[in-house]
C-alpha cells in the first residue's frame, strides 16, 4: 500500500478500461478507481460501495459521483 497525493491521481481523466466488481456485477468503475484501490490498498471501499449500490431503482442511472472526505 502506498500513500496517494492528489498529484498521484490528476491524470487520470475518462478510463481506457473498465472494471467490473466481483460481488455486484453492475458495478463498473474506471483505471483512475482501480489505481486508488490497488496502490492505496482500498478494495474495502470498493467492497462498501458495491454494497451500498444493491438497489433496484438505482440501477439503469447510469454514472454515479462519490465525493470522499477526510475528517480530523
Amino acid at each position: 500500500m502506498t500513500k496517494l497525493t492528489p498529484a498521484d491521481l490528476a491524470h487520470f481523466t475518462g478510463t481506457a478500461e473498465w472494471y467490473r466488481h466481483g460481488l455486484n456485477r453492475r458495478m463498473l468503475y474506471t483505471d483512475g478507481v482501480q489505481y486508488l484501490a490497488e496502490k492505496g490498498g482500498a478494495y474495502w471501499l470498493l467492497d462498501k460501495i458495491a454494497c451500498l449500490q444493491t438497489r433496484t431503482e438505482d440501477w439503469g442511472r447510469g454514472i454515479s459521483g462519490l465525493a470522499i472526505a477526510r475528517h480530523g
